[in-house]
């Protein structure tokens, strides 16, 4: 499917088991623990057992397989905020010793999460400016657990170059995690550019509404496991309502996003055009 169509096919079809046009919301804290989600759990696959929905809720279900067709992505999960997207990512990542490089061009409670927060717990980092080959190289010299950037930036717009990004931080043993928060999956999609996990704050354009707050994480299932214990013993899962609104504000995002393009030319060809604009 091409994205407009996956934003409003992929993740839920009607059938004959489920004839909701619309996923509907799954407004319960609990379900019927039985014998299939008994076996999941003793073998190990808590996440996919059907018990508890800050495990797991068929409405956070469908935005999640919606989100990984968007990203061309294996897994996908839901949190109630970016933060807590990029906060699961980055603790199921590093550990005390380990070192972060970051761009430095970072939304300021990332910024503060790394340098505030994870210091006193015995995690470096590192803020240069990644799309300088020599900084970049200087700074993964010493190796790195996780290398962050934005792409575009918040709110500076700074555009990284994530191939060469991807390819300096794994040659230095490193996962790549962007967040793609400003371009979403329609401008683009981090993990075909070399990107290991893509997190996005659903709150802004995915949602596009002003009227949830939530998180989301991309890439293949066993980078994912970790952060989904995070989410799972840190308790920042999305609640079934914020799901259902971010599953209705994807359907529309093709069409939000080519309408912020094309204003934006239009701004930018006003202001080059201006007289006192230099």
């Amino acid at each position: 499917m091409r994205p407009a169509t996956a934003c409003v096919h992929a993740g839920h079809r009607a059938d004959a088991r489920t004839p909701e046009v619309v996923a509907p919301i799954s407004q319960s804290a609990t379900f019927l623990l039985d014998d299939e989600a008994y076996a999941r759990m003793l073998s190990g696959r808590v996440e996919e057992a059907l018990v508890y929905t800050r495990i797991r809720n068929p409405t956070l279900d469908v935005v999640q397989r919606r989100l990984a067709a968007l990203e061309k992505a294996e897994s996908c999960l839901v949190f109630s905020s970016g933060m807590a997207a990029i906060h699961s990512v980055t603790m199921s990542l590093v550990k005390s010793g380990d070192r972060i490089v970051a761009h430095r061009e970072l939304y300021g409670s990332t910024w503060d999460l790394f340098v505030n927060f994870l210091a006193p717990l015995g995690v470096e980092t590192l803020i240069v400016d990644l799309d300088d080959e020599k900084e970049r190289a200087r700074a993964l010299a010493r190796g790195a657990a996780m290398v962050f950037c934005e792409s575009i930036s918040n709110p500076t717009m700074s555009v990284a170059d994530l191939p060469a990004i991807a390819r300096a931080a794994h040659a230095a043993g490193a996962k790549l995690v962007v967040d793609a928060t400003f371009a979403t999956p329609i401008l683009q999609r981090p993990l075909e550019l070399g990107a290991d996990v893509v997190v996005h704050s659903a709150t802004k354009y995915l949602g596009g509404h002003s009227d949830l707050i939530g998180g989301a994480a991309c890439g293949s299932a066993r980078d994912l496991r970790g952060a989904f214990r995070w989410l799972q013993l840190g308790g920042g899962c999305m609640d079934p309502h914020a799901a259902f609104l971010l599953d209705r504000g994807i359907k529309t995002l093709p069409l939000r996003m080519r309408a912020h393009a094309e204003n934006a030319q239009r701004l930018a060809e006003r202001l080059a055009e201006h007289p006192r604009v230099r």
